[in-house]
C-alpha cells in the first residue's frame, strides 16, 4: 500500500495559554465523568505544551468517579517517547513506553479496570494498547483498554451490544478501470498500474458471503464497479457497518508531516499518473473533504483498512480518521502504519465472525490480532504485522 511519512504531531502553547485551555478542559472531563464512569473506570487525557525545561512534554489529566475535579501528572518528555519510537520491535517488546504513561500514574491505577485514553500528540502515531506491560502482556490484556477521539464519547457509551443487519463492502478495487469510459482512458490507465489487491478481494468476497449466510442485508463493490459515485451513494443509506480495504495516498504535503488525506477507488491510477478525468465523472479518489461531506451516521462500525489511516495532521483536525468522524461514524477500526494484504484479510474474516457472534468491538479485535499471531506457524508472530490495527470509540 502506499507509502507515507509518519509526522510528528507536537501542540506547543505558551505556558498561560496552557493554563487556561486546560482549565476549560478540566470542566469538561469532570462533566464527563459525573455522568459515565464507574467505580473501575479511569479516563486519561494526554496533551504535550513547552514544559519548565523549555522543551516539549506530556502532562495526563485523569478522572475517577468522585473526583470533584481533574488530576494533573507530568508524565515524560517528548524526547524519552521518541528515544523509544526509533527501537523497532522493542517499542512492543519492551516495557519502556508502557512505563513512561503508567508510572506516574501507579497510585491512580489501584483498582481500576478500564481504561480510557484520549492521547495526544505521538501517542496517536502508533498502537500503544500492543505494548508489554510486563510478562508478556499487552496493555490491552492488563486492562480493558479503549481508545477515544474526544472524552465526550463517554456520554454516549451504550452498554448492550446491538445486533447488526446491515453493511456495505468494499474490497478487491481495480484501481485501473472506470466503467463506461472511453477506451483512450483505459489505454492510459493501464500504463500506469497501481496494484491489484488480491488478497483485499478474496477477503472482502469471505466477509460478504460469512455475512449473508447469518442473514445480514448487504452489498459488494469489487473491481471497476467500487467507484467514488458508489461510495458516495452510501450517504444518508441505512448502513449499520462500512468496510474499505485499498491504498491510502496522501494528496497533500504539509511541511514534514505527510499523511493519507484520500482514499483510492476503481479508475484513481490514471489521475495519480497525471491524466484529467472529464468534470461528469468522479476522479477515483475520496478526499477527507469529501468523506467529511456524507452523511454516514448511521454507521454504527467502520473498518477503514488502508495504510496509516489513523494518522492526521498538527492540529488533530485533518485525516481519514478525523473525516469518518466528521461524517457521523460511530467507531471505528483504522490502522497507525503500513500493513500487509494477506495479514489485514486474515484480521478482518476474524474480526467479523467475532461481532456476528456477539463479542464487543475491543474483544473482536484483540482476539482477531492473537489470531494472526499464531497462523502459519507464528511466521506473522513479529508486531509489525498485527500492531498497526486499532480501534477507536469502540465502547460496545
Amino acid at each position: 500500500m502506499a507509502r507515507i511519512l509518519i509526522g510528528l504531531l507536537i501542540i506547543f502553547t505558551f505556558s498561560g495559554v496552557y493554563k487556561c485551555r486546560a482549565q476549560i478542559e478540566d470542566s469538561n472531563l469532570y462533566e464527563v465523568a459525573k455522568l459515565s464512569l464507574q467505580d473501575n473506570e479511569i479516563l486519561i487525557k494526554t496533551h504535550c505544551s513547552i514544559g519548565s525545561s523549555g522543551q516539549v512534554e506530556y502532562f495526563a489529566h485523569t478522572v475517577k468517579k468522585g473526583y470533584m475535579a481533574p488530576h494533573t501528572f507530568h508524565l515524560f518528555k517528548e524526547s524519552d517517547l521518541e528515544n523509544e519510537l526509533k527501537k523497532g520491535e522493542a517499542l512492543y517488546t519492551g516495557t519502556a513506553v508502557t512505563q513512561l504513561l503508567l508510572k506516574p500514574l501507579q497510585n491512580e491505577l489501584e483498582g481500576v479496570k478500564r481504561i480510557f485514553l484520549k492521547p495526544s500528540g505521538e501517542l496517536r502515531q502508533f498502537a500503544i494498547e500492543y505494548c508489554n506491560v510486563g510478562n508478556c502482556q499487552m496493555l490491552a490484556e492488563k486492562y480493558e483498554f479503549y481508545r477515544l477521539s474526544s472524552s465526550e464519547v463517554l456520554t454516549h457509551r451504550e452498554s448492550i451490544h446491538k445486533p447488526y443487519t446491515s453493511y456495505t463492502i468494499f474490497g478487491g478495487i481495480d484501481f485501473d478501470k472506470l466503467p463506461d469510459f472511453e477506451e483512450k482512458y483505459q489505454e492510459g490507465a493501464s500504463k500506469c498500474r497501481y496494484g491489484y489487491l488480491q488478497d483485499s478481494y478474496e477477503a472482502a468476497m469471505d466477509i460478504h458471503y460469512y455475512l449473508t449466510r447469518k442473514g445480514l442485508q448487504g452489498k459488494l463493490y469489487a473491481n471497476e464497479v467500487a467507484t467514488e459515485a458508489s461510495l458516495k451513494q452510501q450517504s444518508g443509506q441505512n448502513v449499520q457497518m462500512f468496510f474499505i480495504e485499498t491504498h491510502g495516498v496522501s494528496t497533500a504535503n504539509k511541511g514534514n508531516h505527510d499523511y493519507p488525506n484520500a482514499l483510492m477507488l476503481a479508475g484513481a491510477s490514471y489521475v495519480l499518473e497525471g491524466g484529467v478525468v472529464p468534470v461528469e465523472y468522479e476522479d477515483g479518489l475520496l478526499t477527507t473533504d469529501e468523506i467529511a461531506k456524507l452523511d454516514l451516521s448511521h454507521v454504527d462500525l467502520a473498518i477503514i483498512s488502508a495504510c496509516k489511516s489513523a494518522l492526521g495532521d498538527l492540529e488533530e483536525k485533518d485525516g481519514l480518521l478525523n473525516a469518518f468522524k466528521a461524517a457521523g461514524v460511530h467507531s471505528l477500526v483504522v490502522t497507525t502504519d503500513d500493513v500487509v494484504d494477506y495479514v489485514s484479510g486474515e484480521v478482518w474474516k476474524v474480526f467479523f465472525r467475532n461481532i456476528i457472534e456477539g463479542k464487543s468491538k475491543r474483544e473482536a479485535l484483540l482476539d482477531a490480532i492473537k489470531h494472526v499471531r499464531t497462523i502459519h506457524d507464528g511466521f506473522y508472530c513479529s508486531p509489525k504485522f498485527w500492531t498497526p490495527f486499532i480501534l477507536i470509540d469502540g465502547l460496545d
